[in-house]
């Protein structure tokens, strides 16, 4: 066996071993010298916010790609559903915040098949969806409040050849805008940097 295809089934059994044997139905059947497999993974991910030293769970989320296993590519989408967590503000007090993810951008990334280890990128903006004074349903921010700019966060970490797998990242919070005359002060009690996700990735 040559040198180079000793190589891709190497990378195509570590692209397998990673997704879990359900990655093999991607690959028709007689689809001699396939490259990509599709990734299908459930999500639970947690946020750690530096200023408001406050950690948001998310509900689980989803991850639907697909991974070049010559090259270790990865493309995909990231979905994560709102998150729900308890704030206090100066002005407003103890408040009900619902917060969300809107990606700018397909999540990119790489299996690097030498160090067993995965690095992907997301691009997003993070969205206010409310925020309510404790013991009230009134959204004091409206329903276009989110960061200026898009956030980029990076995750790396080792895979795991059974069950799930962990990565993590820091990131900056941009100041935020269009939040009903609240923008300054979620600006100056959540935006800066420190702030970190950890997600954890298994199979669907």
């Amino acid at each position: 066996m040559s040198r180079h295809r000793l190589g891709a089934v190497l990378r195509s059994g570590v692209v397998v071993t990673v997704l879990g044997a359900g990655a093999l139905a991607a690959v028709p059947a007689g689809a001699k010298g396939a490259s990509y497999v599709t990734v299908k993974e459930l999500v639970s991910a947690s946020t750690f916010v530096k200023k408001l030293n406050e950690t948001v769970v998310s509900p689980t989320g989803k991850f639907v790609g697909r991974i070049n296993s010559n090259t270790g590519a990865i493309r995909g989408k990231l979905t994560l559903p709102a998150s729900a967590t308890t704030v206090k503000l100066l002005g407003i007090g103890v408040a009900r915040a619902t917060i969300g993810i809107a990606p700018t951008k397909p999540v990119t990334g790489k299996v690097n098949f030498s160090t067993f280890t995965i690095t992907t990128t997301s691009t997003f903006n993070l969205q206010v969806r409310s925020l309510a004074p404790a013991g009230t349903s009134v959204n004091l921010v409206g329903s276009h409040c989110q960061t200026a700019t898009p956030i980029t966060l990076t995750l790396t970490g080792p895979f795991q050849a059974i069950g799930s797998s962990t990565y993590t990242g820091s990131f900056t919070i941009p100041p935020f805008t269009n939040c009903q005359g609240l923008a300054l002060v979620l600006t100056e009690q959540a935006s800066g940097p420190g702030n970190t996700f950890t997600g954890t990735f298994a199979p669907a």
